[in-house]
């Protein structure tokens, strides 16, 4: 749970916090204080929607994949 976390604030960081900005600005001219602004509050709200979301998700599927093995714990 923590290295998914981890990978989804980076993402979200690097996706909304650099890339989009820069984008935003070279194709549409786009003022850059605004762009940023938008793209961090997008990046937050994204990384919120998947840690509250996903964690749970992903606690349900490794649940089900552990009853669907064949493997013991020692």
């Amino acid at each position: 749970m923590v290295i998914y976390t981890i990978v989804a604030i980076v993402g979200n960081a690097v996706a909304f916090g650099i890339v989009t900005p820069i984008f935003s600005a070279i194709i549409y001219q786009a003022e850059l204080e605004i762009t940023f602004m938008q793209s961090l509050l997008g990046g937050a709200s994204n990384v919120i929607v998947l840690v509250v979301a996903g964690i749970p998700i992903l606690k349900a599927l490794a649940a089900r994949n552990a009853k669907a093995s064949n493997l013991t714990k020692e």
